[in-house]
């Protein structure tokens, strides 16, 4: 009886480590998929940039000169963006700083009239 249930016993342990071990190899096995993926994401990535520096060394003055100015209207646009975005969130800041300075108010007054019908 005594063996029985230490056999039990081992089992329940074996299958419980069978169970731990057999996440730990999915939880492997996704990270490798995840790694590979990422692996050849990089590899696309370098390959596009490989061709793009092939592109440009075969251009002459003149056609890197226009590459340069695209270039730098794309860039320009990208600030003027930013300045855009950062001039909603400056007049967002402003609101709320407004909005937060009338809430005071109200609450020091809500506080003056309560402090005033106590007496």
């Amino acid at each position: 009886m005594f063996d029985k249930v230490q056999e039990s016993l081992k089992r329940s342990k074996d299958e419980r480590q069978k169970k731990r071990l057999e996440k730990e190899r999915l939880r492997l096995e996704k990270a490798a998929a995840e790694a590979a993926r990422e692996e050849e994401r990089l590899q696309q990535e370098a390959q596009k940039i490989q061709t793009e520096k092939e592109r440009l060394l075969s251009l002459d003055d003149k056609g890197l000169m226009v590459e340069l100015i695209l270039a730098m209207r794309g860039l320009y646009a990208q600030i003027e963006d930013i300045q855009f975005q950062q001039m909603t969130l400056t007049s967002r800041i402003e609101d709320i700083e407004s909005d937060i300075s009338s809430i005071r108010s109200d609450i020091s007054d809500l506080e003056s009239r309560l402090g005033s019908s106590d007496q």
